[in-house]
């Protein structure tokens, strides 16, 4: 709605700020989080302000915000601008238009003299707490899907948090102004006490997602549905290849009784070789059985080493699959795509202004994620795990020290920095503001992700590039295998170029090979 269109409303229409939206104060001004549509809006001090202003006086007329600003902040209000702020609040659902034939309350009552609590920002140049944490509660499962990458941590012997421990770690996430408790495992619905821990969230006003590998019966969606905001459902890509009938057919029941339960229902989707070989045949049997949002996941070291040299994608599959994309969005235009952070380089040709207008800024661990395992232990995210990246343990550390002074979140916040990435593809890639790889596929888990298929480079100043240096690594190749008597090479430079892909998809990266 345009401020036009507010005038339209009413001729003297109000403002109210909703309860589905939460405010958290920042160091740069604030953030915004719409706990019903998940939207995160991130404001400047002065627009903060704003917003904070209407909060605490519960309405406010629009054609008296100069006076109220004024008598507030003592100093006059840019209302053009502040209009502005306004529309884009309204369409964002973050702000209420109330026609004031709707009020029964004098809008004169507030105390506007009143403090705001604003005079103090936050220091430093952080958040004051993730976004959303991702919550392994289990690393337990009963389905041993073939892709599931869990399957690296059974070395990991710590028990788990019990109950007593888990809600204490709930309400300390909650304390800290945690937006999203991403849930999962292993197979959450193996913890005897879900129900206790999804109670716990809500009451801590944390919008809670469930992930899992099964299909659900009625009761138990009916005991979750009152305490989660959405449940994504792990998709059995190999089952649906070969028996896309049967799976779908499963799928579609376990909709049918999500829904009815009010829950907000997805699907996770692994991009494995296989996957996008089928990509067109799966996304329309998962439309056929009825989701509307879909999450793409880059294809992850699975726990099983032959699996894994057999489904990882390599470069022309991952290009491939960035035209089968585009052509599916349009094609399926009612289902809501996303992708994962590791997925960052399809964003790759968006110009960094409109790519962070959007929030996409690629690998966020550390920085608006963090990780939690059974055990309580805080890391990165949730496929950098083991010993070298455990940043704390939240039963017994403060969170706001975890999240401040760890040498471990510092690190991955400022994996740009890295030499080894600045002088990589990745670091010199035109992309690397919105994107920047996945750290689980960097050789040392910091740096540069040699997996992106196609990143956008300028020619070095130098003369010398990352492109130049693989290419004379692949001349050296081909001179040591040396040529015919006429001259010509035994191995052209696509074939070394095609070897060496096949090595590297055989490999794991080289610090999952160094922790075993």
């Amino acid at each position: 709605m345009r401020h036009t269109d507010l005038k339209k409303a009413s001729r003297s229409p109000h403002l109210s700020f909703p309860d589905t939206v939460r405010l958290r104060q920042e160091h740069f001004g604030g953030i915004l989080f719409h706990t019903r549509t998940g939207t995160t809006m991130e404001v400047d001090r002065e627009a903060y302000r704003l917003v904070s202003l209407i909060q605490s006086r519960g309405v406010v007329d629009i054609n008296n915000l100069d006076r109220v600003w004024f008598e507030r902040y003592n100093h006059h209000l840019n209302h053009p601008q502040a209009l502005k702020i306004v529309d884009k609040l309204v369409a964002l659902n973050m702000l209420i238009v109330m026609p004031s034939g709707l009020l029964h309350r004098n809008l004169e009552e507030a105390d506007v003299s009143e403090k705001d609590g604003l005079e103090e920002w936050p220091s430093g140049s952080v958040l004051s707490a993730p976004e959303t944490v991702h919550w392994a509660v289990t690393f337990r499962c009963d389905l041993a899907c073939p892709d599931c990458y869990v399957q690296r941590h059974s070395h990991t012997t710590a028990a788990e948090l019990d109950t007593e421990q888990s809600l204490a770690l709930i309400d300390r996430l909650a304390e800290a102004g945690i937006f999203q408790l991403a849930i999962g495992g292993g197979e959450p619905f193996l913890r005897s006490d879900l129900i206790q821990l999804l109670v716990r969230a809500k009451a801590g006003n944390m919008v809670t997602h469930v992930t899992t590998g099964r299909h659900l019966d009625i009761g138990t969606l009916k005991e979750i549905g009152k305490y989660i905001t959405s449940l994504q459902v792990g998709i059995k890509q190999d089952a649906l290849i070969q028996h896309p009938s049967a799976e779908r057919e499963k799928l579609s029941e376990l909709i049918v009784r999500t829904r009815e339960q009010g829950i907000d229902v997805g699907a996770n989707l692994i991009l494995s070789r296989s996957t996008i070989h089928d990509f067109e045949s799966i996304i329309e049997e998962l439309s056929r059985a009825g989701f509307k949002r879909i999450t793409l996941l880059r294809y992850k070291p699975a726990g099983d080493r032959n699996r894994w040299v057999q489904e990882k994608p390599a470069s022309d599959e991952l290009l491939s699959l960035e035209e089968k994309l585009g052509i599916t969005v349009d094609t399926y235009s009612h289902i809501q795509f996303r992708v994962d952070c590791g997925l960052a380089f399809l964003e790759r040709h968006l110009p960094p202004e409109q790519a962070g207008y959007h929030g996409i800024r690629g690998c966020s661990a550390a920085e608006r994620i963090l990780s939690i395992a059974p055990d309580g232990s805080v890391y990165p995210c949730s496929q950098l795990v083991g010993p070298k990246f455990r940043a704390g343990h939240l039963p017994t550390d403060e969170f706001q020290d975890i999240w401040r002074n760890s040498e471990i979140l510092r690190r991955y916040r400022k994996f740009r920095t890295h030499k080894g990435f600045k002088k990589s593809q990745c670091g010199q890639c035109m992309a690397k503001s919105q994107c920047g790889g996945c750290r689980v596929f960097a050789p040392d888990a910091l740096g540069a992700d040699p997996g992106c298929p196609a990143p956008i480079l300028l020619p070095a100043k130098s003369g010398k590039h990352p492109v130049d240096e693989r290419y004379a690594m692949l001349v050296d190749i081909q001179e040591s295998i040396g040529c015919t008597e006429g001259g010509f090479p035994f191995a052209t430079l696509e074939e070394i170029e095609g070897w060496l892909e096949e090595a590297e998809c055989r490999d794991y990266p080289r610090w999952l090979k160094e922790e075993d």
